[in-house]
């Protein structure tokens, strides 16, 4: 409704200002003035611009990465003809994900597209394939994966190697891939190391978490009772500072 609003006033705006141009079309020497479409987009007050539905993703996210594939660009190619993506176990492949490839320089060096098998173990599951490019080989490739159910760029554990015309999988025995966990561990105190003065929770009290204790402070061996465990950022990655999240 929002939208269709804002087309019905954007012509308005467009037809008045045609009407308005033409009363004074005598002080123009008889040329008609034109303004475009574009025009009068950018005179709206709050320079929300109509969007051609054409370019949105699949699932309507406007944080979907912009990542390209450029086939040109490169000379080689090696090929994935299965892939699986798991993510704790779960195999993932909704509408609008996308798994890609990228050089140590954070170039797209191919994008994936996701298939489903008609026949095999992998029936009818999402089963990825992807051409992935370089111009020598030895090339260090590493993998991302959006997640658009979650808008969220997450890192694969596994890594490449290019190999010229190389050929890895397939959709009855794909290449298994794992979503990487970046989330700091579990965080513990070690009451062993402090069992000769009653454990972590004693050893603070008494002591203050600078305090040194067989080469290591309190805060090292007690972070839970100390309060210095580490922790995740928004995008789920330990210590991080939340710039590896999808914008």
């Amino acid at each position: 409704m929002k939208t269709m609003t804002y087309i019905l006033n954007l012509t308005l705006l467009v037809v008045c200002t045609q009407f308005a141009f033409a009363a004074d079309n005598a002080d123009t020497g008889g040329k008609q003035i034109y303004v475009s479409f574009e025009d009068a987009q950018a005179a709206l007050p709050d320079k929300e611009f109509a969007q051609d539905q054409s370019h949105g993703d699949s699932n309507g996210s406007r944080s979907a990465p912009d990542w390209e594939d450029c086939p040109s660009c490169y000379e080689f190619t090696a090929t994935i003809s299965g892939a699986v993506i798991l993510n704790d176990g779960v195999q993932m492949g909704d509408d609008g994900d996308i798994f890609a490839a990228f050089d140590d320089a954070g170039n797209a060096r191919g994008i994936a597209v996701q298939l489903s098998p008609p026949f095999g173990p992998y029936q009818g599951t999402p089963v990825f394939e992807m051409q992935m490019r370089s111009n020598a080989e030895g090339d260090h490739l590493t993998f991302k994966y959006y997640d658009a159910s979650e808008d969220a760029v997450l890192d694969i554990s596994e890594d490449y190697t290019f190999v010229i015309n190389d050929i890895i999988g397939d959709v009855t025995d794909p290449w298994i891939l794992n979503i990487a966990d970046l989330g700091c561990p579990e965080c513990t105190d070690d009451d062993a190391a402090l069992a000769p003065v009653g454990g972590c929770a004693a050893a603070v009290g008494m002591f203050g978490c600078d305090f040194s204790w067989a080469g290591s402070t309190l805060n090292e061996l007690c972070p839970a009772s100390c309060g210095t465990c580490p922790e995740d950022d928004a995008c789920g990655v330990c210590e991080g500072d939340g710039s590896s999240c999808a914008d």
